[in-house]
């Protein structure tokens, strides 16, 4: 099976396969029964001739079958009443011989392994899975004695299982690990048809028409097929039901308190309920084990020390507390839990606990971090950050390191940011973290919690590390030497801050074991001697481009790298440096890897830059607690994305925030405070901050220690907007004030004579806010003036929204405000101008533009607009909904680079909020269904506005066009009815002739699908999109079902006309007259 992240160069389609020949199908059953040498006699060589004829050349019935025998190979009898069995089994097709076949090898195991088969009945079919789930539920189930080993017992089954066949890999991660498991459809239906037989499971698809249930249920699963007719199950009792898995709806998912003999809890739901109630989950004191998956927050009991046998609390969402007594329960081995956690005291009281993930280093008290070291059978260690407090975050540090030397048994050890820190806190771990334990086999130490000046000397003794990932200022051949011998070294990810002075080299018969290599320098100088790291197959490298370099020390001896198989490069910018350059450093390479003998699969992709600035670090001993002390010169931010520990490093503005006041004892020439990201301003000096601009509004202050640093931060751009709109005082306050939002005011008459009096042949734009002008100001600069309609009923608070929203938000991919003018009534908006106008008028109005877009300009907005709502969903504190994603407000500059614009409609998500309900506002075709139909909208509206795009961007057509025959006229509709039938490809726009990459085009038109997915729990979030894009992210095929289609929406208007409340939709559909599309009411 190959790995969806591969850059595999193939074809895109449903292919017939051709059967396996006789003598590859007797190679692969040989191998299989007898081993790499088969020897056997004449009369097992005539069954197995025979056997493989009628396996038909089908590898998976022919490796089943084959797995039936191993083992077996003196068992004549066995051979003989399988052959007899299946010769009898005439005229079948192949897929009714394929399920002969596994009922067979259904009845071959032995008890215990067909117990733990038909518990996959439970998923739904085409689910994946991890293997440790499943080992921890078979444990809680009882399947496995309860002993010292009973997971090595169950992984045991497990892997019997996958060899056998009848579990299959889905996913293998960068190391050749396999990460995720699956069942093929056939052995599914056949476990599923076994498990109804034998009472095992009681399987309910709550779409369809539910069934009487047997008083005897002890298995019970609740799925659906289609949402549009789901309903809550009722008619059976409860009572008996042991296991209870439910993927679906919240609305159909019945009391779990009534299930009084519950032991095992799977919920994977989504919905509109923004807090989810399990307070009363206490009751069920049978409970061994839990596992709850959603988009809502999920509240748990006060106390739940009642729940004597739990072994397992995995939830994977937002808690609202943690249970005071948690750390009571004496059987407790996996406990996971997401986000700003703070555990109760006496944590380390958890003493047979197994595995902990993940522990929130700054919201723990130091006794808790120090009692982490009690913890003596703990294996598996998450640490997050989530803020940034310099003093506490540094004790617990130090508290941390003390406590990991203690903790002899752990082979795990994850040290990384959860996705709300974004602060810079660079610590010098190195001499606060003293040699883990060297039992370990996993170890990731990602900034900004833990970045080290070298690497540390005790890496080196670390002999049964497997991953390591690491993050250092400065990195020489000592260093790479000291880790080189590590005999069971698979992955090795190296970050280096500073740029080295001379090659690193991999001198030969170094890293014997490792299979992925990632180095990620500003500067790139690598040499690789013959017979160095001899099992590579997967290198990933990224450095600068640097102005007039020549490279020719950049890479050398790849093509000792005899194993290679995929070399994946991402080329930055350094300062000063052009495209021109990149072009160089790409022919270079392109150049170096064509001397290696084998045909490498190659991906060479363009970032940003790659941070070459070396941060200050501070003593540990003499560290300050003011931000700024911490702050490296010049600025930069490590933005550490939670699915991947990608680091990226990007420049950010310091601003300095002035406040204007009448009191003489504050001084209005210095910065009160200062941060490197404008919305995570520390918390005593924002308070002081919205303290005195409350007194430039001519508001009483009041402070309310509780509130956020991102409420403060709103509020203080709300009352600081509202000085906008008071008179000629408040305007030259912000005038004086403007480092404040770096927006400068207008004056309406600049403005009139900036755009010719608004004239109509400078009109470039018309939307629900009004108009758009190209103007020219005193200076030369070309801006485009947005005018709010003095008739809009809400433009005033939408021009509120987008200046508080983009004030102070700097992104490549967004929209640059330049200022604003709040004169009388008149409300407008300035920003930088855009040469290409949007992607509504070039892309998908080609008609009337010249612009001619290639694949890889189209990859580049694709990813450009990603990036910019990532921005917004993840990077910013409150995050922003933009609500508009579509191509008309997705600009581009002279060079094609895409910046999302029109804030208007953009709302502020409240601090720990999940929605926000408010009046529909947008445009059809692109509204999620969540929103359209109820007004609710979250990220995963944008993300489903996103996902309809990348399917216009890939197409080149609108999503909807009513002139096109019934079947193409909605292009989701169209997209989702070819990839169904295995003709994906056919929707790719024409335009772009033979310039296109078909399989990354098709791997996009995916990825518009996934986002596009009615549930919103199944929608991935813009990091994860991101990083599909790019390659670095798998793409879950097993997750994409039918998407909500915008037919979808027009039925359910149309039935419940009566009911509709007020919403207002446009649409983008083209017209036929002869000029550009504008949006108009629908």
């Amino acid at each position: 099976m190959l790995d969806s992240d591969s850059h595999f160069h193939a074809q895109v389609g449903i292919f017939k396969m051709e059967p396996l020949s006789t003598d590859d199908s007797m190679e692969l059953f040989c191998n299989r029964v007898f081993g790499s040498n088969p020897q056997f006699c004449e009369q097992l060589k005539k069954y197995s001739e025979e056997i493989i004829r009628k396996c038909s050349g089908l590898p998976l019935a022919t490796i089943i079958i084959a797995s039936v025998f191993a083992g077996q190979t003196d068992n004549s009898e066995l051979w003989h009443h399988i052959k007899e069995y299946l010769s009898s089994r005439n005229n079948l097709s192949s897929e009714d011989l394929l399920r002969e076949i596994i009922v067979l090898s259904y009845y071959s195991l032995s008890q215990h392994l067909k117990t733990c088969l038909l518990y996959f009945s439970l998923y739904p079919e085409g689910y994946t899975f991890l293997k440790s789930d499943l080992v921890k539920q078979w444990t809680a189930e009882g399947f496995i004695q309860k002993d010292k080993s009973a997971n090595e017992i169950a992984e045991c089954y497990f892997d019997e299982l996958v060899s056998r066949g009848l579990v299959q890999t889905n996913h293998i991660n960068l190391a050749d690990e396999v990460m995720f498991y699956t069942v093929h459809s056939t052995v599914f239906e056949v476990i599923r048809r076994k498990s109804v037989e034998e009472n095992f499971t009681t399987v309910i698809d709550y779409s369809e028409t539910i069934p009487k249930l047997s008083a005897k249920v002890r298995r019970l699963s609740l799925s659906f097929s289609n949402a549009k007719y789901a309903t809550k199950p009722e008619g059976f009792t409860p009572l008996p039901v042991r296991s209870l898995t439910f993927y679906g709806l919240v609305e159909c998912l019945p009391s779990i308190m009534e299930f009084k003999l519950l032991r095992i809890l799977i919920l994977e739901f989504w919905g509109d309920r923004e807090v989810f109630d399990l307070s009363g989950i206490n009751i069920l004191l049978q409970l061994r084990y839990i596992k709850i998956t959603t988009d809502s927050v999920i509240k748990l009991p006060v106390k739940m020390q009642g729940l004597t046998y739990l072994e397992t609390l995995e939830i994977f969402a937002g808690v609202l507390t943690v249970p005071s007594d948690i750390v009571l329960l004496p059987k407790l081995l996996h406990l996971h839990l997401q986000g700003d956690i703070k555990l109760p005291d006496y944590v380390g009281q958890m003493r047979s606990l197994r595995a902990l993930q993940s522990f929130d280093l700054s919201s723990n008290s130091e006794d808790n971090v120090q009692s982490l070291g009690e913890m003596t059978n703990l294996h598996d260690l998450h640490i997050s950050c989530s803020t940034a407090v310099p003093d506490r975050l540094e004790r617990n540090f130090i508290a941390l390191a003390s406590s990991i030397g203690k903790l002899d048994n752990l082979k795990s050890l994850t040290l990384a940011p959860d996705v709300s820190c974004r602060s810079i806190i660079y610590t010098d771990c190195s001499s606060i973290v003293s040699a883990p334990p060297i039992s370990l086999e996993k170890l990731e130490l990602l900034p900004p919690i833990c970045i080290f000046s070298r690497l540390p000397q005790w890496i080196g003794l670390l002999q049964k590390l497997c991953i390591l990932k690491i993050v250092v200022r400065e990195l020489n051949m000592d260093d790479v030497n000291r880790i080189s011998g590590l005999q069971e070294l698979t992955l090795l990810q190296l970050y280096v801050r500073q740029p080295t002075a001379q090659s690193i080299v991999f001198n030969s018969a170094s890293f014997p074991t490792l299979k992925y290599l990632k180095f990620s320098c500003g500067v790139l100088r690598l040499a690789f001697q013959a017979g160095a790291i001899p099992n590579l197959r997967r290198l990933k490298l990224e450095f600068n481009a640097h102005s007039g370099e020549q490279y020719s020390d950049m890479i050398s001896g790849i093509e000792h790298l005899l194993n290679l198989q995929e070399i994946a490069v991402r080329i930055g910018s350094a300062p000063g440096a052009e495209d021109s350059d990149r072009t160089a450093v790409e022919s270079v390479f392109r150049n170096t890897i064509s001397k290696h003998s084998r045909h490498l699969s190659i991906s060479i992709r363009r970032a940003d830059s790659v941070d070459e600035v070396i941060p200050q670090f501070s003593d540990p001993a003499t560290s300050s607690s003011r931000l700024d002390d911490l702050l490296p010169k010049p600025s930069t931010v490590a933005d550490v994305t939670s699915q991947s520990n990608e680091i990226e490093l990007a420049e950010v503005e310091i601003v300095s925030v002035h406040v204007t006041t009448s009191d003489p004892n504050i001084q209005t020439d210095q910065p009160i405070a200062t941060s490197t990201f404008p919305r995570q301003t520390p918390p005593e000096a924002s308070e002081s901050v919205a303290h005195n601009l409350l007194v430039v509004a001519g508001k009483s202050p009041t402070r309310k220690p509780s509130k956020s640093c991102g409420q403060i931060a709103s509020s203080i751009k709300r009352e600081t907007a509202c000085c906008f709109m008071f008179g000629k005082k408040a305007k030259q306050a912000v005038e004086r004030d403007d480092d404040v939002h770096s927006v400068k005011v207008f004056s309406y008459s600049e403005l009139r004579k900036a755009t010719q009096d608004f004239s109509g042949a400078n009109k470039i734009g018309e939307g629900g806010f009004g108009s758009v002008f190209r103007g020219v100001l005193k200076d030369g600069t070309v801006v485009a003036v947005k005018v709010l309609s003095a008739t809009s009923r809400q433009g005033v608070r939408e021009f509120l929204t987008e200046l508080t929203a983009i004030s102070d938000i700097k992104h490549k991919n967004l929209v640059t405000p330049v200022g604003c003018c709040a004169e009388g009534s008149h409300r407008i908006l300035v920003y930088k101008y855009l040469e290409n106008n949007s992607l509504a008028q070039t892309l998908l109005g080609r008609r009337y533009s010249n612009i001619r877009f290639n694949w890889c300009a189209r990859v580049n907005i694709s990813v450009g607009v990603a990036r910019g709502l990532a921005f917004l969903h993840e990077e910013i504190r409150p995050p922003i909904i933009h609500r508009d994603i579509k191509a008309s407000n997705i600009l581009l500059d002279k060079d094609l680079t895409p910046k999302i614009s029109d804030f208007g409609l953009a709302k502020l998500l409240p601090p720990n909020a999940t929605y926000v309900s408010i009046q529909v506002a947008g445009t059809l075709g692109y509204l999620a269904p969540e929103y359209a139909i109820r007004g609710q909208v979250t990220k995963k509206s944008d993300i489903y506005s996103y996902g309809v795009l990348l399917l216009e961007i890939v197409s080149g057509r609108h999503n909807t066009n009513t002139r096109l025959p019934s079947e193409d006229r909605f292009l989701l509709e169209r997209t989702w009815g070819l990839y169904e039938e295995g003709r994906l490809e056919e929707i790719i726009d024409t335009n772009m002739g033979d310039d296109v990459d078909v399989e990354e085009a098709c791997r996009f038109l995916k990825i518009g699908l996934l986002c596009t997915q009615e549930a919103m729990a199944r929608r991935p979030n813009m990091t994860n999109v991101v990083q599909m894009l790019t390659g670095e992210k798998r793409i879950p095929v097993d997750k994409i079902f039918r998407p909500a289609m915008i037919t979808d929406f027009v039925d359910l208007k149309v039935s419940s006309s009566s009911t509709t409340t007020k919403s207002s939709f446009t649409t983008t559909e083209p017209f036929s007259s002869g000029t550009p599309t504008r949006s108009s009411s629908v």
